[in-house]
């Protein structure tokens, strides 16, 4: 900073991204606008409810419903 101080302020100035004058074009944007992105973001989506099976005893597998084998508690065992 010895020798061009105005350009080391400048750059200090840029950095700290503090300008000495009011920006030119205000925002344009409206307080309905506002309150309508506040709206938006507060709502939630709402889940979709989840159907329940429906089972039928006529139509059900019953499998597993019988007697096991011996080797088949011995596989079972190891």
């Amino acid at each position: 900073m010895k020798r061009s101080s105005k350009k080391a302020y400048d750059i200090i100035k840029r950095l700290n991204n503090n300008p000495t004058q009011k920006p030119t074009n205000p925002t344009t944007v409206t307080p309905n606008q506002i309150a309508h992105n506040l709206l938006m973001n507060g709502k939630i989506k709402v889940k979709k409810p989840i159907p329940k099976i429906i089972r039928y005893k006529e139509n059900e597998n019953r499998g597993l419903g019988g007697t096991f084998s011996i080797i088949e508690l011995e596989t079972a065992m190891k």
